[in-house]
């Protein structure tokens, strides 16, 4: 092996970074070249905001754990198309003695393609002036703290792929809700079915893609979040719907301050007994066949209050609450924020699912920036998105909030309580958007427009790269804010009730987005 092939190490971080701290604003595209992968390197956008920070932990994960550690890997990384930054390759190459690889000659019906192509990704920060010209005289030695400082002033540019790759096509449906439902507390998807809860209600409410509405007529306690958990039987899965925290019905208050509850209750969803009749008439819709046909009342079937269970499959929260924003990953169980009679709370609770019923244990993690319930909550590509809800102002008043903030959840999992690894990433468009996560982007759909005093009916996805919404083509039939969404595995995205306009008024109707 010759001196220009040798392996680099993570003790030449230094160098390299010194070396490429011009192109910080290309880091994802520059990792993409040197063979990392994607969910690694949005995991590095989760965690650090500045340009230069992600391209140093990028750098190490690849000095660490890459492959062909090597100049002439760097070089080719800069050259390549994504990248463009040919003029810092030049640099290197001229100082570590080796050669750049070959200009493409794109054919001439190509040549238009390629500048459109360029253009797209022209919108890179403009470097400073000291910086290139201490790269001038390479490989003069400077720390990469010096580096960051001169760049952490800069706003992030595109640092990931960040283009949804659908048109959102939304049509309404003549189906319509059971009942006009607001104020969502909660909505999750278990194959073909979603669940919806409302604030202040203890009925819990199901669509089905085939079969239509029912009705839970009683889940023990109100303002309660919902998930869908495995619990094991004789060596296989099934699931349970669950519901976790909330408040007591006053007959269950032991005392006075006795509201709040820590609690999870279950209802087996294979469990066919004791249904009960609908109060009204209702229609269910198809998407699948484009059905849509009248169902009677004593064919909505409403789930007795004597199925609810007390769970013994999954402790007690440590921390009484309602209002939680609950997300169920691959590796765990997360329950954050939430609100108890001390007003909004930031904790934030980790449970293990797939351990055993004797080692499950919440375990508080590092609390949210700032105290909020009713808040959407999603995992997209290994990162936690906790987004608007509900906060306390100065006058201390309740009110709808736009924030929004990120953590890794592998982090969460295995970090100490005392690290703080949320970080605030940029606010929602609008206050009660309705968001979810499909085809690995999170969407923000309509909310109250506070310059228009109106509900929208536009829709934004979330652009890691940039900490930017952007606007999507397709927007809502109707507007509407505080509503609930699903989304299927078979790319639907389900919109539900809401108020449609400025005076509050509640809605049943129901939208869908189907992709093909």
């Amino acid at each position: 092996m010759t001196d220009h092939d040798k392996l680099l190490s993570i003790d030449d971080l230094h160098n390299v970074l010194d070396a490429v701290c011009d192109a910080a604003e290309k880091w994802y595209y520059i990792g993409l070249a040197l063979g990392l992968r994607p969910p690694t390197l949005n995991q590095i956008t989760a965690d650090n905001s500045e340009c230069i920070d992600r391209l140093q932990k990028m750098l190490s994960r690849w000095l660490q754990n890459g492959q062909s550690t090597t100049w002439q890997s760097i070089i080719q990384a800069l050259c390549s198309q994504t990248v463009g930054q040919r003029k810092i390759a030049e640099k290197i190459a001229c100082f570590e003695g080796l050669t750049l690889p070959a200009v493409p000659q794109p054919a001439l019906k190509d040549v238009s393609q390629q500048t459109d192509s360029a253009e797209k990704f022209s919108t890179s920060v403009p470097s400073c002036s000291f910086m290139s010209t201490v790269k001038e005289c390479l490989p003069q030695k400077r720390r990469a703290s010096s580096a960051a400082s001169m760049v952490s002033n800069n706003r992030p540019t595109l640092a990931g792929p960040c283009l949804f790759p659908h048109d959102l096509q939304w049509n309404k449906c003549d189906i319509r809700a059971p009942e006009k439902m607001s104020s969502p507390i909660d909505a999750v998807v278990h194959r073909d079915t979603a669940y919806f809860r409302a604030y202040r209600s203890r009925n819990i409410y199901s669509y089905n893609l085939t079969s239509g509405w029912s009705v839970s007529a009683d889940c023990l306690v109100r303002d309660t979040s919902l998930v869908v958990l495995p619990v094991a039987y004789e060596g296989a899965d099934h699931f349970h719907l669950h519901t976790i925290g909330g408040i007591k019905p006053e007959e269950h208050r032991k005392s006075p301050g006795d509201e709040f509850t820590n609690a999870i209750y279950y209802y087996q969803l294979t469990d066919c007994a004791g249904l009960l009749r609908s109060s009204s008439n209702h229609l269910k819709f198809n998407t699948k066949q484009s059905q849509i046909t009248t169902v009677r009342s004593d064919e909505c079937p409403i789930i007795a209050p004597e199925l609810w269970k007390s769970s013994s499959n999954y402790p007690k929260l440590k921390t009484k609450r309602s209002q939680v924003t609950t997300v169920l990953s691959d590796e765990c169980l997360i329950v954050a924020g939430g609100k108890n009679d001390l007003g909004p709370v930031n904790t934030v609770e980790v449970l293990t699912i797939r351990s055993t019923c004797q080692d499950k244990k919440w375990r508080e993690v590092s609390s949210l920036p700032y105290p909020v319930y009713r808040a959407s909550g999603c995992v997209c590509n290994g990162i936690l998105y906790i987004l608007g809800g509900k906060v306390v102002n100065k006058e201390g008043d309740f009110v709808p909030t736009r924030n929004a903030c990120v953590a890794t959840v592998s982090h969460l999992v295995k970090s100490p309580t005392d690290d703080h690894f949320f970080r605030k990433i940029e606010n929602l468009k609008f206050k009660t958007s309705a968001c979810i996560t499909f085809d690995n982007h999170v969407l923000a759909i309509g909310g109250y427009d506070k310059a228009t005093d109106q509900p929208t009916k536009l829709v934004y996805v979330y652009h890691t790269g940039e900490d930017v919404w952007k606007e999507l083509k397709g927007q809502l039939s109707e507007p509407r804010c505080s509503s609930f969404a699903a989304a299927f595995e078979d790319k639907q995205i389900m919109i539900v009730g809401g108020y449609d306009r400025p005076e509050r008024i509640c809605t049943g109707s129901v939208e869908f987005a189907i992709i093909p």
